[in-house]
């Protein structure tokens, strides 16, 4: 690469770039643009001051060096001094030389201010006006060298007590509100020496950057931006109060405090060596956006400055927080640089607490985040043994690690081993609570096992899980090391369970709370299972069809299909299910027992309807044929009992006197299961005699009964069979028998309850006259009292005590 130059001064027209006479440029190198010509002329050139030839040799003016960037990336870099008379005869002529470039690395390995220095410079008048760009690196004069600028400090016992305040005047001079730092001194050399002496406790950026300009008349009056000025006394007594005055002639400076941070670089260049300590110091700057100044100053040493700082913790410490801030800031290439050192300091000591573990680890996550996975990967071993090593606080660290989007990989089946070691004695002594987060750092963590090893861990787990089921749901079970090892122990355990008929298995699986665990096990019989969970999740009512479809199911789902239903209600269902997939023992015994909770019942009360006779019919037919003696006996009596029922009611059109002792005989325990058709015989019969052994017989249910067979139309919602119950039921109130006339009434007054309107149409029918003593109160000012009594005929009613159910009969 190359600076391009210019050279600028009074030119002929012969003499000119452009043929234009005057102040102009004189010679150009190739690369120079028009938007270069327009800044080089104005501040980077060299300014006369007019006053100065009145008292001195125009040719002893002050010369001028002048840096500055601009927006697109160009640097320019201008020394400019007198030349007396310009071409026309009159005073003020001088000559500016200027070199420019687009790329900061043809500064390298100096700074801007030491290219002062550069043995290129002629500022002297071009033989051409094309002239050779300067091809970098530059040569620069030996006394801008690095060691001859430490010996300014070094070898000044006075410069050597300043630093620390010179370099707090720097730092405030590149501030974002920065305050001018002004060196006086009449030799450009001198000034220009100590400008570069400045940036060399800059980084290579910030003294790239910043602009300065020397030797000037006014400092309160500079163009460029500069930030940092030289002054010439020479010039006259100026007020310098605009910046922080650096006199090196009378070797005075402001009453200004130095910052811990400029005593501290300070003291590295006296201590150390102007070498090791322009290396801290341009870490230092590289890291104090991210880090602070003191936390930069510290990181400094940390990796440049052997021994400054303590081994153990407090290495540790900023190693931690440098990794943790560089990663933060974006610097990974600085992370890279000094990725040894860092290491180091963080590997030697180790992590003793749960914080330092939890900072370990989110640092390491932020590194492979970041694209630094090596240094994350020399941390990562040394870590976990110490993990290994405080289990209790290492688990933290496994939390951390649990957030990683990849497995760790390590560079040999040595360290893999070793991790794996680790990992194994840290999951041995996590606690229940932190182990599925534990078992999911372990595998990605990717340390070899064995699976003897990892075995209490894993059967912890699986206990764990199986009391609480969320946690291995949304596929956090996948997560976990030997994740498939646990979810087959659980799910042997659930078959278990649910082949024991547990009950908190069983609830668990009804519920659904292990749908997700089927799909990824080989368990066929879990499948069934979790089937039948899902069929028993249907309203009642829904589950038939399903189930009719369904294949072979284990023998103990019924508990979760019918467990939640009743009879008769659901005996459809429970018909289906024995048609479909047998009955156990248990599924019998529960029929048992809701036959004689059925048998042995009361009859419900007034407001709530007697099951239809219909509704047993399915569930009595399969008993008949499926069902172990006892059962099948009953239900091949109650299918007989419905035959009686209906062959009575068939002929009681023409025979209304017939016999009832058929029906009457059984009624003490068929009638809850065939009340309507009970109820029927009792309003058909024309026999006294007969209806009242049977309504004896029927004894508490005889009521309910009758209630059931009225209801039955009353109930309808199709207008003409409801009309058609409510006369049977006022006919029902001319019956001779007490009990009757009882039910009609208490049927006729519970339509009105419930259908209100049905009464009121009713009254509108010419042969249902009387049913307008049941509208609501106060629609019949002419409402008669009930017509419970009064029939002709009547027998005492007896009551017969209800059976304990079938089973307490005797045996055929």
């Amino acid at each position: 690469m190359s600076f391009d130059v210019t050279v600028y001064t009074d030119v002929l027209a012969s003499e000119a770039v452009d043929g234009v006479d005057g102040f102009n440029f004189q010679a150009v190198s190739a690369g120079i643009t028009g938007a270069d010509l327009q800044r080089i002329r104005g501040p980077l050139q060299h300014i006369v001051t007019s006053a100065w030839s009145l008292s001195h040799d125009a040719l002893s003016h002050p010369p001028t060096c002048v840096y500055v960037t601009s927006d697109d990336g160009r640097s320019y870099l201008s020394r400019g001094r007198s030349t007396g008379a310009t071409n026309s005869g009159r005073a003020g002529n001088q000559l500016t030389q200027t070199i420019v470039t687009s790329d900061p690395n043809d500064f390298l390995p100096y700074r801007p201010a030491q290219l002062f220095g550069a043995l290129d410079w002629r500022l002297e008048k071009a033989s051409s006006p094309r002239i050779e760009a300067w091809t970098t690196p530059l040569r620069i004069r030996p006394e801008f060298e690095v060691d001859a600028l430490a010996e300014l400090i070094t070898e000044d016992s006075w410069a050597t007590s300043i630093l620390p305040h010179y370099l707090t005047m720097l730092d405030e001079a590149v501030a974002e509100q920065p305050r001018k730092l002004i060196l006086v001194h009449p030799d450009i050399e001198v000034v220009m020496r100590w400008i570069a002496l400045g940036t060399l406790f800059l980084d290579a950026q910030t003294a790239h950057d910043t602009p300065f300009r020397a030797l000037v008349e006014n400092p309160n009056r500079v163009g460029s931006g500069a930030r940092i000025v030289g002054f010439s006394p020479e010039f006259g007594s100026v007020d310098l109060n605009s910046g922080n005055v650096l006199d090196l002639v009378a070797r005075s400076m402001p009453q200004i405090t130095p910052t811990d941070s400029a005593r501290e670089r300070a003291s590295w260049v006296v201590d150390r060596g102007m070498d090791d300590a322009l290396e801290a110091i341009d870490i230092a700057r590289r890291w104090e956006s991210a880090l602070g100044p003191k936390m930069a100053n510290k990181a400094a040493s940390l990796v440049a400055v052997e021994g400054a700082v303590t081994a153990g913790r407090p290495a540790w410490d900023i190693a931690m927080t440098v990794a943790e801030q560089l990663v933060g800031a974006g610097k990974d290439d600085d992370l890279r640089l000094y990725e040894d050192e860092l290491c180091e300091a963080i590997v030697s000591y180790g992590p003793r607490t749960a914080e330092d573990f939890s900072r370990t680890g989110r640092t390491m996550r932020a590194m492979f985040s970041a694209g630094v996975p090596e240094m994350a990967m020399a941390m990562a071993l040394p870590t976990l043994e110490a993990a290994a090593a405080r289990p209790d606080a290492g688990s933290v660290f496994l939390a951390e690690l649990a957030m990683l989007t990849a497995p760790l990989r390590w560079s040999s089946v040595e360290e893999q081993d070793a991790a794996g070691s680790c990992v194994v004695h840290v999951l041995d002594q996590t606690s229940e609570s932190r182990l599925p987060t534990a078992l999911t750092a372990a595998s990605l963590v990717n340390g070899r096992v064995t699976r003897s090893a990892v075995s209490p861990a894993l059967d912890r787990m699986a206990a764990a899980w199986l009391r609480d089921p969320s946690l291995g749901r949304d596929g956090a079970v996948e997560r976990w090391l030997g994740g498939s090892l646990i979810k087959e122990s659980v799910a042997r355990q659930l078959l278990a369970g649910l082949r024991a008929r547990d009950l908190q298995v069983v609830d668990a699986v009804g519920e659904g709370v292990w749908d997700f665990l089927p799909s990824t096990v080989d368990q066929p019989e879990l499948h069934e299972w979790m089937s039948v969970s899902k069929l028993g999740r249907l309203a009642p009512a829904d589950r038939r069809e399903p189930l009719e479809r369904a294949g072979r199911l284990p023998e103990q789902a019924w508990q979760i299909v019918l467990g939640d239903t009743r009879l008769p209600e659901s005996a459809l269902l429970w018909t289906t299910w024995i048609e479909r997939q047998g009955m156990p023992q248990e599924l019998e015994a529960a029929v048992i027992e809701a036959v004689n909770r059925m048998a042995a019942s009361s009859p419900p009360p007034l407001s709530q309807d007697v099951p239809p006779g219909d509704a047993w019919l399915p569930l009595m037919t399969v008993l008949a044929d499926r069902a172990q003696p006892s059962l099948a006996r009953f239900a091949k009596s109650y299918l007989a009992a419905r035959r009686v029922v209906e062959d009575l009611l068939r002929h009681m059109p023409r025979q209304p006197k017939q016999s009832l002792a058929d029906i009457t005989v059984d009624a003490p325990t068929i009638t809850p299961f065939l009340a309507a058709g009970i109820g029927r015989l009792l309003l058909a019969s024309g026999s006294e005699t007969e209806r009242d052994k049977l309504y004896r017989a029927a004894g508490d249910w005889g009521d309910a009964a009758v209630r059931a067979a009225l209801m039955e139309h009353a109930g309808h919602v199709a207008e003409d069979r409801a009309l058609k119950g409510v006369g049977k039921a006022l006919e029902a109130l001319e019956s001779p028998h007490e009990g009757v006339r009882k039910a009609a009434d208490d049927v006729l007054r519970e339509i009105a309850r419930r259908h209100p309107k049905l009464i009121e149409l009713a009254c509108k029918q010419p042969r249902l006259a009387g049913v307008e003593e049941y509208l609501p109160e106060g629609e019949n000012p002419r409402r008669r009292g009930s017509r419970r009594s009064g029939g002709r005929g009547e027998q005492p009613r007896r009551t017969k005590p209800r059976s304990g159910g079938f089973f307490s009969r005797g045996k055929d």
